[in-house]
């Protein structure tokens, strides 16, 4: 505001800009404030062809041309934002919640790490290791008992291993 107050002490009446956006690179800001400046009887001109930007001062026609691009712009650095906040506060990045979280999950979740752990001495086979079930085996379970995944798919033993392997919820520790 000063070096507009300046430029107004002096009687300024012409500015030569190298490009327009050099002025706001926001669209929308850009035009408030030429719309502004040609208010002022500031005529802003653009350097490389030397065309009048206050001269259209139909302020109206470029707000409703810069809207979209400016709204695109606000729409991208919310994103980004939220993207931040989530990462800070939870230490991971936003998206699909992990398996368990949901109360419906939490029971078949219990019942394949009870199916993970050691059998006892008694149920286990001889020969080749044989303390747990194998991820596939599990996942049978898991399918004979008419439990699903989070995305109502058929458990495979990836999808096992993957969800065993993955660190756990505090709740499920002990």
């Amino acid at each position: 505001m000063e070096l507009l107050a300046n430029l107004q002490e002096l009687h300024i009446s012409k500015v030569v800009v190298d490009r327009a956006d050099r002025l706001a690179p926001d669209p929308l800001t850009r035009a408030l404030l030429l719309s502004y400046l040609g208010s002022l009887g500031l005529q802003v001109i653009e350097a490389p062809d030397w065309v009048d930007l206050t001269g259209n001062a139909d302020l109206q026609a470029q707000t409703k041309a810069a809207a979209p691009e400016a709204l695109a712009q606000a729409r991208k650095v919310l994103s980004l934002f939220k993207r931040r906040v989530t990462r800070r506060t939870t230490k991971r990045a936003p998206g699909r919640k992990p398996y368990g979280t949901r109360p419906q999950e939490e029971g078949t979740l219990r019942r394949l790490l009870a199916l993970r752990r050691k059998l006892p001495k008694d149920e286990r086979k001889r020969g080749r290791g044989g303390a747990r079930l194998s991820f596939a085996r599990i996942a049978e379970i898991l399918n004979s008992e008419g439990r699903r995944t989070g995305e109502g798919k058929v458990w495979s033993g990836a999808a096992v291993r993957n969800l065993v392997k993955r660190e756990r919820p505090g709740w499920l520790q002990g």
